[in-house]
């Protein structure tokens, strides 16, 4: 005698199951919508069209940095590559293209395009063949002569970004780039936050550890000064 198969109401899922799949689709609308807001700020299309022979000099929490050829010039170009899924605050990639893309100095590391490849935000810029200041400090002193030099650079670099208004709130000297004709640049730009006289301050605890000025870690008002 067969036994008879017992037929069930599908089970409900559990409220620990509910939130779970509420948060996963949270997360997944979120992701969307940040990632259409980013496709208003890139350019569209696939830069691969344009670049080759990708290899890769860095790698960091959030991404890559590769030097690339560019097909129709043979110029050398560095690429950063970020994960939009491995940002803690996403909204740093906001600030870091607007920044790169609105505002042009000699001392300020030169964009030439950003694209969205996938779920990767891909910034393309110049490279610089030194590398960055936090190597040659670590294998090298420099003397007085080189310091003043690198500090002038970069103080150019501050004074026409306050101009604008736009203070950087992350210099450090792995945000220091040299080119091997003795030229320094600041990069490294999502920390970058706006000020005017309306809002001539700011108190966000933002930047890297060991390089924050007193005011920036007591969360007291701070403007331009605290990069100086």
């Amino acid at each position: 005698e067969h036994a008879k198969a017992e037929l069930r109401p599908p089970t409900k899922p559990s409220t620990g199951q509910n939130q779970n799949q509420n948060h996963l689709e949270q997360q997944r609308l979120s992701h969307e919508q940040f990632r259409a807001a980013l496709q208003m700020v890139v350019s569209p299309g696939d830069p691969r069209d344009n670049l080759e022979n990708f290899i890769k000099i860095g790698e960091g929490s959030t991404g890559i940095v590769c030097i690339a050829s560019e097909k129709s010039t043979g110029r050398q170009v560095a690429v950063k590559k970020m994960d939009l899924h491995k940002q803690q605050r996403r909204e740093l990639l906001f600030n870091e293209v607007v920044i790169m893309r609105d505002y042009h100095h000699p001392n300020i590391v030169e964009m030439f395009d950003s694209f969205l490849v996938g779920d990767e935000l891909w910034v393309v810029m110049e490279f610089l063949e030194g590398g960055a200041l936090t190597d040659i400090v670590t294998h090298s002193r420099m003397d007085e002569e080189q310091i003043a030099t690198v500090c002038k650079q970069c103080l150019k670099a501050l004074a026409f970004l306050h101009s604008q208004g736009v203070i950087h709130r992350d210099i450090k000297s792995d945000s220091i780039l040299l080119a091997n004709d003795g030229r320094v640049k600041l990069s490294d730009f999502g920390f970058c936050a706006q000020v005017s006289n309306d809002l001539p301050n700011r108190k966000s605890l933002v930047g890297t550890p060991y390089w924050m000025a007193p005011e920036v870690i007591s969360r007291l008002p701070y403007g331009p000064e605290v990069k100086i």
